[in-house]
């Protein structure tokens, strides 16, 4: 699916001005005039990313979580078998025996299932900057899982089997954060920072953000940008919502998103999609099928033209 090719060399980065016209740039969804040292270091991570690479996750849990839970599992599943293998020996007839193995398999699909959730949905990412177009592939090889993102975050699935496409479109305003969930496009997730900010500090609104140094000889940093929410009458709406932006050396290492909602039901949930930065500017070559060339030209779409970045196969 993807293969490095090498790393961009500063030569390889020079752009035109045209370039930067039609390339996202942050100013698309930062406020412009806003130009505090938190600000700041995301307006330049961003642009200065021509190329990345990393893993996304559109629904996360933290690691200390995913582990208490698999032990949690592993343990449950581990009595459930000795239970069964007590019953077999302590009362050996040939119905119990195959009473007990169909319940040990359905039990033991389910502690899979439950296995594969602890995986949190997590898909590799490769986000490029080419001729003044951005495009985000998400993909998982063994999960046979590939979207391609185009320009205005329009979302396309591959159906590994039949060997087509299809668009991805929101349907409903309930199932509109959702679908945001599962994917994210041209400007990654950096956008939720200040995003709520030209609202500013209203009577329903408080939007806080800011940044702390810390770690050995302060080499690590941490901006926060939270926003709440106090308009309890209107439903569907965010209750608050809160993005972590982790650096360490300079370097952007990871993209934390939380948001609280209210559901269809108008019960509370909470969503957290992560993004882990591996490299930057290291170019891979992300392999398509080429029938989403057909795809694009029968929907009227400019195709991604085939670069370093991209191959047709």
């Amino acid at each position: 699916m993807a293969k490095k090719i090498k790393k961009l060399t500063k030569n390889d980065k020079k752009v035109t001005e045209n370039d930067k016209k039609l390339t996202g740039t942050a100013n698309d969804f930062l406020d412009k005039t806003n130009h505090t040292p938190e600000a700041e270091m995301v307006r330049k991570a961003y642009n200065d990313i021509d190329c990345l690479y990393g893993i996304y996750s559109p629904d996360y849990y933290h690691i200390a979580t995913r582990i208490l839970f698999g032990l949690m599992v592993t343990l449950l599943d581990a009595l459930v078998i000795a239970f069964i293998v007590f019953l077999l020996v302590t009362y050996p007839s040939i119905g119990l025996y195959i009473g007990a193995i169909t319940v040990g398999l359905a039990i033991n699909c389910f502690f899979f299932y439950a296995y594969i959730a602890l995986n949190c949905k997590i898909h590799k990412i490769y986000f490029y900057k080419h001729n003044g177009k951005v495009v985000t592939v998400h993909y998982h090889k063994y999960f046979k899982y590939l979207v391609i993102c185009l320009e205005k975050d329009k979302f396309y699935c591959y159906n590994f089997k039949k060997d087509s496409w299809k668009e991805s479109r929101r349907k409903i305003v309930a199932l509109e954060t959702w679908v945001i969930r599962k994917t994210f496009g041209s400007y990654l997730l950096f956008p939720y920072i200040f995003e709520d900010n030209a609202r500013k500090n209203g009577k329903f609104v408080t939007v806080k953000n800011k940044i702390k140094v810390y770690g050995k000889n302060k080499n690590k940093t941490k901006i926060i940008s939270e926003y709440k929410n106090s308009q309890r009458h209107l439903e569907r709406r965010n209750k608050w919502k809160r993005t972590k932006y982790m650096f360490k050396d300079g370097n952007l290492q990871y993209i934390e998103f939380r948001n609280s909602i209210l559901n269809v039901n108008g019960s509370p949930g909470t969503f957290i999609q992560y993004m882990r930065i591996y490299e930057t500017n290291v170019v891979h070559c992300m392999e398509i099928p080429k029938s989403f060339i057909d795809f694009c030209k029968s929907q009227g779409i400019e195709p991604p033209e085939e670069c370093e970045h991209l191959h047709y196969v």
